[in-house]
Order: C-alpha cells, then sequence, then structure tokens
C-alpha cells in the first residue's frame, strides 16, 4: 500500500500487525474512513438525505476524536451542544485545533 486513497479497511486491517504502532493504524483508519464518509456526505446531499448526511458529519467528528486524536473538550462541548439543538443534522470539528466546527442544519 502506498497511498492511503486508495486502500481499503480490510486491506489495512490485513497490516495491522506490521504496523505495530496502534496510533498509526487508528489515523489511517480515519484517513480511509473519512474519504468513504465524504462521498456519502455528498451522495447524501444530491437526494436531500440531511439526517443521513448529518449522522456521516458525526461520524467523522468522532473519528476525529477517537481515531485520530485531534479533538479537544471544547470542540467536542461545541459539537455536542450543536447536535442537541433543534434542526441541527449532524456537527463536526473543522480546521484543527483552531476552535472551529461545522453544522449541518
Amino acid at each position: 500500500m502506498t497511498h492511503l486513497r486508495y486502500a481499503t479497511v480490510p486491506e489495512l486491517d490485513s497490516m495491522r500487525e506490521a504496523l505495530g504502532d496502534q496510533v498509526v493504524y487508528r489515523r489511517a483508519r480515519h484517513v480511509i474512513m473519512e474519504g468513504e464518509r465524504t462521498v456519502a456526505v455528498v451522495d447524501h446531499i444530491r437526494v436531500c438525505q440531511y439526517a443521513e448526511a448529518g449522522s456521516s458529519c458525526s461520524e467523522s467528528h468522532e473519528s476525529l476524536r477517537d481515531d485520530y486524536v485531534v479533538s479537544t473538550p471544547e470542540l467536542d462541548h461545541l459539537v455536542e451542544t450543536a447536535r442537541g439543538c433543534e434542526g441541527v443534522f449532524g456537527a463536526r470539528m473543522t480546521g484543527g485545533f483552531c476552535g472551529r466546527i461545522v453544522a449541518l442544519m
């Protein structure tokens, strides 16, 4: 595997032990899944499936927090607060550690 962009999770899983470092594995999994989530969000929005698109956005934040480990407690709080607002389908951090989130309404 030379580019994560073209990798699949099963391919990554087959290399899990060789990677050794579980942080590297989780971050690579995030990159692979994020590409799939991005395509899914676009597809859902095109057909007005906003709840499904929002779920993918929320999954993205959870992966950024748990797998890529780039969220902060403050960003997590903002995302959770946004998700609890009426009319919000999903939310996620964006832009790294700069304190920004995006909410799909």
